[in-house]
């Protein structure tokens, strides 16, 4: 059975999406391949969003995967293929740290929570693993606690505090993931920064999603009591819901890599 948090995450899952599509559309046009007949992989694709985009970016012929562990999600993402006929896309439900493709891709790409990157050495490697000689690691690495809001509200500015010890509890750095890559035989290529940027108010309500999806963590490190977390939590979507409330989307580290 999927636990509260689990849920909670899945459901995050195509809003961020569609919040993010923006800043992911300037990096997948600037560094996808041009040429025809490639073989790409889509690691963590969730529901399929981003993975029918990076195909509607693809020239010619070509071959796309999209993977993810999360059953109920590739399910999601098989009806979607159908009804926009995708036939040069493919979706299995695997986990993307233990896969073993029968073929190399000329690229891989990925979007990871930061506070998920400690537990990610495995993926990155198996990545590499599935890459061909000269072939692109297509990175992005979404920092939660890259929020802006107006007006100011102290709860607001309680929530993006504990989402940041959250980042740092594991010493969850961009620096930290370069060297990861780098001593898994990875050429750095470039390194971008997408600042956060205020978003349409009909998306605006997920900041108190993305706590909640935290919560258990929060209470195992201590940094939260549940007595402050819970009126916390509610006080975070009434702001959410104001009217004169306006929310950016996160902060988004941008990374290539090549084999």
């Amino acid at each position: 059975m999927q636990s509260l948090t689990s849920i909670i995450r899945q459901s995050l899952m195509p809003k961020l999406a569609t919040i993010q599509k923006e800043s992911s559309l300037k990096w997948l046009k600037k560094h996808l391949p041009s040429e025809t007949g490639v073989n790409g992989l889509h690691a963590f694709c969730g529901s399929g969003q981003e993975t029918f985009l990076i195909g509607s970016l693809l020239n010619g012929a070509f071959n796309l995967y999209g993977i993810d562990e999360n059953q109920s999600l590739i399910k999601k993402a098989e009806a979607a293929k159908d009804v926009g006929q995708w036939k040069q896309i493919y979706f299995l439900n695997t986990n993307p740290s233990t896969w073993e493709s029968e073929q190399k891709f000329d690229f891989v790409y990925s979007r990871i929570w930061k506070t998920d990157l400690w537990q990610q050495a495995s993926f990155l490697k198996n990545t590499k693993n599935n890459l061909e000689k000269g072939g692109k690691f297509i990175l992005e690495l979404i920092q939660f606690s890259g929020f802006s809001a107006y007006p100011y509200h102290p709860v607001y500015s309680r929530s993006v505090e504990l989402i940041a010890k959250i980042e740092q509890s594991h010493a969850n750095n961009t620096e930290k993931c370069i060297d990861l890559l780098q001593n898994l035989g990875f050429q750095i290529q470039e390194i971008n920064y997408s600042p956060p940027a205020f978003i349409t108010k009909m998306n605006k309500d997920f900041l108190s999603r993305i706590l909640a999806t935290f919560e258990e963590k929060l209470l195992q490190l201590r940094l939260v009591t549940k007595e402050e977390l819970e009126p916390l939590l509610l006080e975070l979507q009434r702001y959410e819901a104001r009217a004169d409330t306006l929310i950016s989307r996160p902060g988004v580290y941008q990374i290539l890599a090549s084999t």
